[in-house]
């Protein structure tokens, strides 16, 4: 049988232009590095273009950045990396911001339950009062250090307006507490009465979910009160889950827009408009006996670059 040949003659423009290429890599500094770290020559530059000339076009899109927010990489924070082991390969690796930032969030690891952006990782308690805010924010957090360093049992029910930066502070205080190993949780109450209405969430995330929420040490309860109101969940969610926590003397906080006498009305009337108010009431008291009122004063941040 004959032998098949796949071995292509490059035309002559072609040749010109792979020389034109072995040439601009060779005098790349980034190649040259390369070789010499692996003490390889000009012949592995040949045999390799094709694949130098990829891993270079990447490390183009990371000249002059300035962060991860500026990132130009299909995958932010990662640049195509070369391997040779021992043939040629690429490979993802984190950059320098990116490396910084794995650093300050890799108390990830002890949030059982993460319901918000991940940025919020990098709040940070020790910046509260060093942001640039009003005198009124400044004033209602100015207690936050010394509660802190109490080491209270009892959480927070902070409570404000729209963008003040409730859930930006609940996320500082279980930071704190995550990186001295301490297993925190964080759930949007919206989402969570969402889970408990919707048909597409299986059963046994549910139950996962609120064995997270009873085992961990602390939880910040978000957006209490904006959820979609249900007698079920008030009554076999919430008030199991809050109740279990109050007995196990467990810190619990909880965000919120409403203060506590409007949350007890949220939670009072049923769906057919029955008055409920002795179940509300019981609710409330396990809040009250969890969390201490904290009203969080100041302006709307929400479109401003602070991020609290």
């Amino acid at each position: 049988m004959e032998k098949l040949n796949f071995e292509f003659e490059l035309s002559p423009s072609q040749k010109l232009d792979r020389e034109e290429l072995i040439k601009g890599l060779l005098r790349n500094m980034h190649v040259q590095t390369f070789l010499t770290n692996h003490h390889l020559d000009a012949s592995f530059v040949s045999d390799n273009a094709s694949k130098l000339s990829t891993w270079l076009a990447h490390l183009e899109k990371c000249k002059n950045c300035v962060g991860l927010h500026a990132c130009r990489q299909e995958e932010t924070g990662y640049v195509l990396g070369l391997q040779l082991d021992p043939l040629l390969s690429f490979e993802l690796q984190a950059c320098a911001y990116q490396m910084n930032y794995l650093k300050q969030t890799e108390h990830k690891s002890k949030f059982s339950v993460l319901d918000c952006p991940e940025n919020y990782l990098l709040a940070d308690v020790r910046n509260l009062l060093k942001v640039k805010a009003d005198s009124q924010y400044i004033q209602s957090i100015k207690d936050i250090p010394t509660w802190l360093t109490q080491n209270p049992r009892q959480g927070l029910y902070i409570y404000g307006g729209l963008g003040v930066g409730k859930t930006y502070l609940a996320m500082a205080i279980l930071n704190y507490h995550a990186k001295q190993n301490v297993k925190v949780a964080f759930v949007n109450v919206p989402e969570l009465a969402y889970q408990f209405y919707s048909s597409y969430t299986e059963d046994d995330q549910r139950t996962i979910k609120l064995e997270r929420l009873k085992q961990a040490s602390i939880v910040v309860f978000d957006d209490i009160g904006a959820e979609t109101y249900s007698s079920y969940f008030r009554d076999e969610v919430l008030f199991p889950l809050l109740n279990g926590r109050m007995e196990a003397k467990k810190m619990t906080l909880f965000t919120s827009n409403h203060d506590l006498a409007n949350l007890a009305v949220h939670f009072r009337f049923n769906a057919k408009g029955d008055d409920e108010s002795l179940k509300s009431r019981r609710l409330l008291e396990r809040i009250e006996r969890l969390a201490k009122p904290l009203y969080l004063a100041g302006m709307n941040r929400r479109n401003n670059e602070n991020p609290v």
